[in-house]
């Protein structure tokens, strides 16, 4: 009795879809696309998520680079600047004596 009566429901509502896909074709392939684009928005973000999570530790390595990096230059820099600055200063003397010798030049006719 029950299988009956739950063939009877599946059969008219198989009837009934088959009406309305005949009657309402536009709305059924609208609603098919719908599903569509939405299944690719899902895709895509699963995607995304996934491709994040792997560079997860790349991203991580790099930043620990580049702070570790930052930290070992912070010290160094002093030291670099004072042994590099007998090179500055020579480099404006010469710079300083180039241009008088011009300005000197310039003045004689």
């Amino acid at each position: 009795m029950i299988d009956q009566l739950q063939s009877q429901q599946e059969q008219t509502a198989t009837k009934d879809t088959a009406v309305f896909l005949e009657e309402h074709p536009q709305t059924f392939f609208d609603t098919l696309l719908t599903m569509q684009a939405l299944q690719l928005e899902v895709a895509q973000s699963f995607w995304l998520s996934w491709m994040e999570l792997l560079m997860l530790p790349w991203k991580q390595s790099t930043r620990q680079q580049e702070t570790s990096q930052g930290l070992l230059t912070a010290p160094v820099q002093p030291y670099v600047d004072l042994m590099l600055a007998p090179l500055r200063f020579s480099r404006m003397l010469v710079e300083t004596s180039l241009t008088a010798k011009q300005d000197e030049r310039e003045r004689i006719p």
